[in-house]
């Protein structure tokens, strides 16, 4: 007798269980909308939003950028150009400026550990100020008619004052009891002369994300090292052992292994991409203690953040968080002890990481973490670590022609920032 078809339920039966839409989207909800530009270079209309900011008298028109973003945001070399428009009829005006700065603010409670003194700490990046009025002309004070136009642009420098390092990205990080925030902002300065006389000021954020990218491409196939004989292209450094304090006698066992790492050179990747990696583990005198360690190798990329506390550079609050890790393939050869074991780790997400260093105030550092390890249940051998720094950038390799050629350089990473939902209104 043939086997019966299955029992199917009618699905309509449980059709109350779901949840019920309506075309008017709730507060908690978004609706997704696509739309195809009209030319393959065209953006979208509705992609892009004109920042305005006003005060008694002005309109500052900063231009148009990606509706998404909070703020203005600038690439490397990012020039701000923007007008001061006279929104009414301004009288007694003695000067008109446009400030770019930069600035690194650090707030310490009075809680933090360490902390020398509680209080608000500001480390001055940069800072430019451009006259859109020559002096003289308004020493007298002046009235300045509505529809007055002032067109203004600044650049951005790629390195801090009196610091040989790139400019950090726009960042905040909090830590117990400490956080710290990069910022940059726009400020426009009308004086006006007499003592019952407003002066206008409006100080606006924008966004810094400048892009990096490795000196070469990343390494695609790996080749196999041995630590006698690297590629040009690798690099091998050994792991340290560290002993159980019940242990130390024994520390100067000859049987114990030789752990060496192999990583490509020069150490920069590109955030998003993998890494290709090789563990080599060598015991020639007892090719047991290869197998033990073999299955024991843990691969992480680590982010190490410091907030400084004091202006000296000596105290600090430091925070890591694991990146990604790997599980790594095992090729053994029982007869000569030796365990190569090659892996792929990941940079974390694309264009989300990137290294920066602002002395006695913040930075953010990377590292390949390896730790090889004996089973739990063995007491008496060493524990094998290395910690080998390395740099990430925001996008891959990308010839420096192409990239000078195409202003590519110059658009920022939005990698770099919190997308935020669009608002009907910006003031």
């Amino acid at each position: 007798m043939a086997d019966l078809p299955p029992i199917y339920t009618n699905a309509l039966v449980h059709a109350h269980t779901l949840p019920l839409y309506t075309e008017v989207p709730a507060a908690t909800e978004r609706v997704l909308v696509h739309s195809t530009p009209s030319s393959p270079t065209a953006t979208s209309p509705t992609h892009i939003r004109r920042f305005l900011f006003t005060t008694d008298h002005l309109e500052i028109d900063l231009g148009e950028f990606p509706c998404a973003l909070m703020h203005p945001a600038y690439g490397l070399k990012g020039v701000v150009e923007g007008t001061v428009n006279f929104r009414g009829k301004c009288t007694h005006v003695s000067g008109i400026t446009v400030k770019l700065e930069g600035i690194i603010k650090t707030a310490v409670s009075e809680h933090a550990l360490r902390a020398p003194i509680a209080g608000l700490h500001i480390f001055t990046l940069f800072s430019k100020t451009t006259p859109l009025v020559p002096q003289c002309s308004l020493d007298a004070g002046q009235t300045i008619n509505a529809g007055s136009r002032y067109p203004f642009t600044i650049m951005f420098p790629t390195r801090a004052d009196g610091q040989n390092v790139r400019l950090p990205p726009s960042y905040s990080a909090i830590h117990s009891g400490v956080s710290s925030e990069i910022s940059y902002y726009v400020q426009v300065d009308v004086s006006r002369k007499g003592r019952f006389r407003r002066n206008e000021v409006r100080k606006i954020p924008v966004l810094f994300l400048p892009k990096t990218r490795p000196a070469i491409p990343t390494l695609v196939n790996f080749p196999r090292a041995h630590i006698s004989n690297l590629p040009e292209c690798v690099e091998a450094t050994a792991l340290a052992p560290t002993w159980p304090c019940e242990a130390q006698s024994i520390s100067g066992s000859a049987n114990l292994p030789t752990v060496h790492l192999f990583f490509p050179i020069p150490t920069q990747y590109a955030s998003g991409d993998f890494i290709p990696l090789a563990v080599n583990i060598f015991c020639p005198l007892s090719p047991a203690l290869t197998m033990l360690y073999a299955s024991n190798v843990e691969v992480q990329l680590v982010k190490k953040r410091r907030i400084w506390l004091d202006s000296q550079g000596r105290l600090f609050s430091a925070r890591e968080f694991i990146i990604s890790s790997a599980k790594p393939s095992v090729s053994l050869e029982s007869t000569t002890g030796t365990a190569y074991l090659s892996l792929q780790l990941g940079a974390g997400m694309p264009g989300r990481e990137v290294n920066f260093n602002i002395a006695g105030a913040l930075d953010i550092h990377y590292f390949i973490r390896v730790t090889v390890r004996p089973p739990q249940d063995v007491k008496h051998l060493p524990t094998f670590r290395v910690d080998e720094p390395i740099q990430l950038t925001t996008d891959s390799y990308e010839d420096p022609e192409t990239v000078l050629l195409t202003d590519e350089h110059a658009s920022p990473a939005l990698g770099l920032t919190t997308l935020r939902p669009r608002f009907t209104s910006f003031s």
